[in-house]
């Protein structure tokens, strides 16, 4: 049962890096001389530059980008970060990747509506360490009631 669940996770954690990836992808169909509504994507047109090669930077930033939340997400589950400072961290992160941050923000505003980015954030953060606790009943048992004692905190701050 718990593999199962496991498995719902991973693959609920892999549609949503899909989401996110969908949502920075460059898209739309491109402007046309007929007055079209596609959007012309920045660097697209540039004889330099291929499209793959843009995707592949895109993909390439995207997978750095999931490791250094990783890293956080791992400290804070080791209890040498608070749920404040990983959130902060978060924030880092997404500042060093600016092509993927709005798609990433408008994909967890959908997820957690009614509630300010950075308590946003902060309850993707707490699902997230749920989701990497399943199968370590004791550790979350530790871990998940503080980290869910600091969202409250963290909620109620601003």
């Amino acid at each position: 049962m718990a593999r199962s669940a496991r498995l719902r996770q991973m693959i609920g954690s892999g549609c949503l890096l899909v989401a996110a990836l969908g949502l920075s992808w460059p898209g739309g169909p491109p402007a046309t001389a007929e007055g079209g509504s596609g959007r012309i994507v920045p660097g697209l047109l540039d004889p330099g530059r291929r499209l793959s090669e843009l995707l592949d930077q895109r993909l390439a930033d995207q997978q750095r980008k999931v490791a250094l939340k990783d890293a956080a997400l791992a400290e804070l589950l080791a209890g040498r970060r608070t749920l404040a400072e990983t959130v902060t961290r978060h924030q880092v992160i997404e500042d060093q990747f600016p092509g993927l941050a709005e798609p990433f923000r408008r994909a967890l505003q959908a997820n957690y509506p009614g509630c300010r980015y950075e308590e946003c954030l902060a309850r993707s953060i707490l699902a997230q360490s749920e989701a990497w606790l399943q199968d370590e009943p004791e550790q979350a048992g530790r871990v998940l009631p503080r980290l869910r004692t600091e969202l409250a905190a963290y909620a109620r701050q601003e």
